[in-house]
């Protein structure tokens, strides 16, 4: 009887487990992704990071800089994310108001041939924040939110971003 019970409850243990739904949270290789004002953009067109090497007399930093578009048309939206730290960029959070760790995002909604530019204000309540999870010699993958703003002035329009994703190769 014991081990009927046991087996019973090992059954169920495994139907309830492959039964659970399992999300997919992985984003394809060369793929910025971030829900601004409300609205989810894909940047998967002509994108890339590069980074600088040792910091010099004209940059003081080392720098990432990753760029995208949402297509390959005159009214493509982009994207330009950028963390700098006057350390090796590893794994780490980096924050708009922070002066050692810093991260930097312009974004351009091309609703029009002009573009609207908006990127972050700082100081704010609610600052841009990158946070690196991954970091190798071939890509980087990572997070990011916060507010920006119209011409990076924060008396200007605000929008939000949320639920930012990157995976992007080194070229």
């Amino acid at each position: 009887m014991k081990y009927s019970v046991l087996i019973i409850l090992v059954f169920i243990s495994i139907v309830i487990f492959l039964s659970c739904k399992k999300s997919n949270t992985s984003l394809p290789s060369n793929t910025i992704q971030a829900t601004i004002n409300g609205k989810t953009s894909t940047f998967n067109f002509g994108v890339f990071a590069t980074r600088t090497g040792t910091p010099g007399p004209r940059t003081p930093y080392y720098v990432i800089l990753l760029e995208g578009f949402t297509d390959s048309t005159v009214y493509s939206g982009s994207i330009n994310l950028g963390v700098q730290s006057i350390d090796s960029i590893t794994a780490a959070t980096y924050n708009e108001n922070s002066t050692m760790n810093n991260a930097s995002i312009t974004y351009i909604n091309n609703k029009n041939l002009l573009g609207n530019i908006f990127s972050n204000g700082h100081p704010t309540s609610n600052p841009f924040i990158i946070v690196v999870t991954s970091l190798n010699s071939k890509s980087i993958q990572g997070t990011f939110q916060g507010d920006i703003f119209y011409n990076g002035d924060s008396s200007q329009t605000l929008e939000t971003v949320t639920n930012g994703k990157f995976n992007v190769d080194f070229n």
